[in-house]
């Protein structure tokens, strides 16, 4: 039984979310189909999917395509729609309800919790797949320093990088460096309300944006890093950070999930808020041997991701 994974376009959209949807399909060899919802004409696609077949719906595009299919699908939530943009109440309220009708995967635990507790969801509709990741180079040198320091992700309101920016201004007593990789495209307004902040608490030759890179290329980049920083308001797994404490790099951050942690994982600096955050990042801008190295940590490939997936379809028997 093929699967049609419903989504949009992994050459136009750069995000953990896409990339998950990407290297499952890889990993299925053949076996989950994409249909790109930005290429026209995807109702005519959609009707020509055969009944016995399970449609795989992103949750980024959910609201506009969950009209077009009369039977039902599987939601794959990364992350629900309203809880990035700001939707209308009456959009809200017909997301929730699709969410309340259909089978969902969401990539992690906190994700399912948040469904569960804030939508009021079905425990039992809900199933999570962890994500995986590629084999890459592990990072091997250590300076003793927390000078080169590194963000990954799109720059957009949920990342909280203007409260970053609040907190790194009370830190330039420090010689620190950021480099940014994203989409600064991503939500124009709000990159805008970031740039004059940066120039406004006089950073411009501190944070250099460098917009995304391919992903192979992103990480090699990153092992040449002493500390990755973030400040998610919100991440349903948080793909940056676990790729990042992967290879090695020691990552500081708001709220990290311990799915994305690992329970043997010593360098990752989790705050619970703001002025927590920027304490701990003195501490290590003032103290750098106390960067803890990497330790051993097994490698979940995508290959066991697809595994994970099929036996959720097979243990369902397509009866979605």
């Amino acid at each position: 039984m093929n699967t049609y994974l419903i989504c949009p376009d992994f050459k136009r959209v750069t995000s953990g979310g896409s990339r998950f949807n990407k290297k499952l399909i890889e990993a299925s060899q053949g076996q989950i189909t994409p249909l790109f919802y930005n290429v026209d004409p995807i109702n005519l696609m959609i009707q020509n999917i055969p009944n016995d077949e399970i449609i795989l719906i992103d949750s980024l595009i959910l609201n506009n395509i969950a009209q077009l299919i009369s039977r039902p699908f599987i939601i794959l939530c990364h992350l629900p729609s309203f809880m990035n943009t700001a939707l209308d109440k009456k959009t809200i309220a017909k997301e929730i309800k699709l969410y309340k009708n259909q089978k969902i995967i969401v990539t992690g635990h906190r994700m399912k919790n948040t469904l569960i507790e804030k939508m009021d969801i079905s425990p039992k509709q809900i199933h999570s797949i962890q994500p995986g990741i590629n084999n890459f180079n592990k990072k091997k040198h250590y300076q003793n320093t927390t000078e080169r320091l590194v963000w990954v992700g799109n720059i957009s309101p949920v990342k909280g990088f203007l409260e970053m920016l609040d907190e790194l201004k009370q830190l330039t007593n420090y010689p620190w460096h950021l480099d940014v990789y994203g989409s600064t495209d991503f939500d124009l307004e709000y990159m805008s309300a970031v740039k004059d902040k940066v120039i406004q608490y006089s950073l411009e030759h501190r944070i250099e944006f460098k917009q995304s890179l391919p992903h192979n290329l992103l990480m090699k980049e990153l092992v040449n890093y002493d500390l990755m920083i973030q400040f998610s308001r919100f991440e349903s797994f948080g793909m940056a950070v676990y790729e990042a404490l992967n290879i090695g790099l020691p990552v500081i951050g708001l709220h990290l999930h311990h799915e994305a942690c690992f329970d043997n994982c010593k360098h990752c600096y989790s705050a619970e808020h703001p002025k927590a955050w920027r304490r701990t990042m003195s501490f290590l801008f003032e103290s750098p041997k106390e960067l803890k190295k990497t330790s051993q940590i097994e490698i979940r490939t995508w290959a066991n991701v697809y595994q994970d997936f099929k036996a959720f379809i097979d243990q369902n028997n397509g009866g979605f």
